[in-house]
């Protein structure tokens, strides 16, 4: 069975227990020969880079350097389950070709469940730590096929420009005061958009 058939597999339990989610989110975490604690463990380690705010109402620079980039904490707290992502897009139900974007997409799960469950839709991820980026990367790789793209950004810096999507997800990757600077983009790019916005938060 390939590794794309045996996530599949996991993916089609009905599994609504949350922890019972988390499990089957670490076993396909495990398939994939994810690298996760071991690059928490490097980051938290090495904590010394700080990734500014553009908003000034983020002082707390503990905060800027931790908690807004969640390093320190267990790689299986802050991501969503894979059965949580397939469930959003089993209800949003989107198109073939439509584009999927996930703003602080850590190690790429969203995209792991539209390459195996829902080919036909494009997804791209942005992660503003770069080795959490380049491992969402490789993982995908192993999967033939799909459309994915993880990319390392910061999403509140001032050259930071929201591209087009027909679905927005976004974690709560930082502070009020930075989610606030993420949606006000999204809204002034919203103006030239054909569509209406459709976000899950």
């Amino acid at each position: 069975m390939s590794l794309a058939d045996q996530i599949r597999e996991i993916l089609r339990m009905d599994i609504q227990d949350y922890h019972e989610r988390k499990a089957a989110s670490q076993r396909i975490d495990q398939l994939l020969g994810l690298q996760s604690y071991t690059i928490e463990q490097t980051l938290a380690a090495n904590n010394s880079e700080s990734y500014t705010s553009v908003s000034p109402e983020s002082s707390n620079k503990s905060r800027i350097k931790d908690y807004k980039t969640w390093i320190g904490f267990s790689h299986q707290d802050f991501q969503t389950t894979y059965h949580e992502f397939k469930e959003i897009l089993e209800t949003i139900q989107l198109i073939k070709g439509s584009v999927v974007v996930d703003f602080g997409c850590a190690y790429g799960r969203l995209g792991i469940v539209t390459k195996v469950l829902f080919p036909e839709i494009k997804f791209l991820g942005f992660e503003i730590i770069p080795l959490r980026a380049a491992e969402a990367v490789r993982v995908n790789q192993l999967i033939p096929g799909g459309h994915v793209e993880v990319r390392s950004d910061n999403l509140v810096s001032l050259d930071f420009v929201p591209p087009e999507a027909d679905l927005y997800f976004i974690y709560d990757f930082s502070d009020k005061s930075d989610l606030k600077v993420l949606l006000e983009k999204l809204r002034q790019k919203a103006q030239n958009f054909n569509h209406p916005i459709r976000l899950v938060a």
